[in-house]
């Protein structure tokens, strides 16, 4: 039935939703009257699907549940610009570099160049606009800023490879342990098996169910308003986002 309770945070003001149970689309609004979600049903009915659901930039599976990593889907907005921080990030830390050399053999009163001032407003730029599609995962600017020199540290080999929240197009170096591990992962997952990661971890072993992570913890108030508001959408399931920040499932469910 495409008429529903509404369930998230606009329960009081929108009590009814409309939701297309189609396949291929993923629309959901929310009304003040079942009349209201009724004539919303009647008009997309008529004028069609308008949200395949394999465009979103959050979505992580396609309509038959397998993971966007095939190159025939491409990249979302949101990874392009991931993509084009990582490229003025490697080209500021060559510049940087070389403008260190520089001062070490010459007057240490060197002006900082202008291709230095420009890739560092280009970053700026790029993580304010990441922060701002990918609320949920980046409640500030300076937490994309963070995952930046996270990933950069990862290409040049500095440390093991970690998904990027927000950022699904992301599969890890063949070779490399979590290349192994996502491997493992998808076999599993394949076959009907077990869980795998965080909250397959957490079912196996039972050793997170003494209290809550350090992760858990360090979260503030703001953070875990956006992981709420993240989660009350729907748009990704409570498994995508225990995954995405490294928590158990109990932890998303308890916000």
């Amino acid at each position: 039935m495409p008429i529903i309770p509404n369930t998230t945070a606009t329960a009081k003001t929108h009590p009814f939703t409309f939701v297309c149970d189609k396949f291929d689309c993923y629309w959901r609004t929310g009304h003040r009257t079942e009349q209201d979600a009724l004539d919303m049903l009647a008009q997309h009915d008529r004028d069609g699907c308008q949200l395949p659901k394999r465009n979103y930039m959050l979505d992580t599976v396609d309509e038959k549940g397998q993971p966007y990593t095939a190159l025939h889907y491409g990249k979302s907005i949101a990874e392009k610009l991931w993509d084009e921080l990582d490229r003025a990030l490697d080209q500021l830390k060559v510049a940087t570099a070389e403008c260190a050399q520089a001062n070490a053999n010459g007057p240490a009163s060197t002006p900082e160049p202008a291709a230095i001032s420009t890739l560092k407003g280009q970053c700026q730029g790029l993580a304010f606009a990441i922060q701002q599609m990918c609320y949920p995962y980046y409640p500030e600017v300076k937490d994309v800023t963070r995952q930046a020199v996270l990933r950069w540290n990862m290409r040049q080999g500095k440390m093991e490879f970690q998904r990027t929240p927000g950022y699904n197009y992301n599969p890890p170096p063949q070779g490399s342990k979590a290349y192994e591990q996502e491997v493992t992962r998808r076999k599993q997952q394949a076959s009907g098996g077990a869980p795998s990661g965080n909250a397959g971890t957490t079912a196996k072993s039972g050793a997170r169910a003494a209290g809550p992570s350090k992760i858990e913890k360090s979260f503030t108030e703001e953070q875990r308003a956006g992981i709420r508001t993240a989660r009350d959408s729907g748009l990704l399931s409570i498994e995508q986002l225990a995954t995405n920040f490294k928590v158990s499932v109990d932890f998303i469910k308890s916000l």
